[in-house]
């Protein structure tokens, strides 16, 4: 990197956080230190190792254009292109929601049902998958399952496969574009050649779009500017992707299979209604770290 005896990393580092800070954006150091890398090219050690290095003209002018972005409402993840979920990171499309630490509650709930030693998850489906967050989860916890990732959006697959393949995990996921279950309709069974992805599946999981239409306006500028409205908008009263997942799901889930759901706060009662009317049981409800109501896990009823 070519210098002019300018501003150092370390000093562009206190710099950054400053500002950061001021604007109310927090943690304002981590943050920082994102944007110092992905413009850099280098990890925190780096960062600190290399502090007392000057930056050059070009890379000033474009960690400063970052930082103006941020200031004005641009999410961090959106920014540098990624974002962490677990332990792994993932990287985004403008098709595809930021993942959230609220969905990872939603796996682990999953890994919750399966993880007994007479439930095991040998296939499932992550209808609605975006970056691939939950099924490139499930696929590293669970090293014998097969899964399959739909989503309407192209973009948003090739994201997903993309990420699963620097992952380690792409050999076990088939992905299907299409709306909820009918992107299933050219799924076979196994040939001589690869594994049988075909179900039914012992889980069919997502997390829809869930957010009324009328409140889609209210949300703040990071989500509502920046989220697809198509992964926010769940119809007039938020539960039009519900009823297209459970109105399908009984003629896809294995007998002792489980439907796992993320769910807005309030809307608890209202979805076990629908699963109730549809054929399913409430097995749990799980709230988020914050006590709000976050995801609703069905099984068949014992007639059906």
């Amino acid at each position: 990197m070519s210098t002019d005896g300018g501003e150092s990393i370390e000093a562009c580092r206190r710099r950054l956080t400053a500002a950061l800070q001021a604007a109310g954006k927090t943690p304002a150091g981590l943050e920082a230190r994102r944007i110092l890398g992905h413009v850099l090219g280098l990890g925190d050690a780096d960062l600190v190792l290399k502090g007392d290095e000057p930056l050059d003209a070009a890379a000033r002018a474009a960690l400063d254009a970052m930082l103006a972005e941020r200031l004005a409402g641009k999410p961090l993840a959106r920014l540098v292109g990624r974002q962490g979920f677990f332990d792994f990171e993932l990287d985004l499309a403008p098709q595809t929601l930021v993942p959230r630490a609220d969905t990872e509650i939603l796996v682990e709930a999953v890994a919750g049902f399966f993880g007994q030693k007479d439930r095991a998850l040998r296939r499932f489906v992550d209808l609605g998958t975006g970056s691939g967050a939950i099924a490139i989860a499930l696929l590293r916890q669970f090293p014998q399952a097969l899964g399959v990732a739909t989503d309407c959006s192209p973009e948003a697959l090739a994201a997903a496969l993309a990420n699963a393949g620097r992952l380690g995990v792409a050999a076990r996921l088939e992905v299907r574009c299409g709306d909820w279950f009918d992107a299933l309709s050219n799924l076979t069974g196994a040939d001589l050649s690869g594994p049988d992805f075909a179900g039914p599946f012992d889980l069919i999981v997502s997390n829809p779009p869930y957010i009324r239409d009328d409140v889609i306006e209210t949300l703040e500028p990071e989500v509502r500017v920046h989220d697809p409205v198509l992964a926010l908008s769940g119809g007039a009263d938020g539960l039009d992707a519900y009823r297209a997942i459970l109105s399908a799901a009984g003629r896809h889930l294995a007998p002792k299979g489980l439907v796992a759901l993320e769910i807005g706060h309030d809307q608890a009662d209202a979805v076990s209604a629908l699963g109730d009317s549809l054929g399913f049981q409430r097995h749990r409800l799980v709230h988020d770290l914050a006590g709000k109501d976050r995801v609703l896990l069905f099984t068949l009823k014992e007639n059906n």
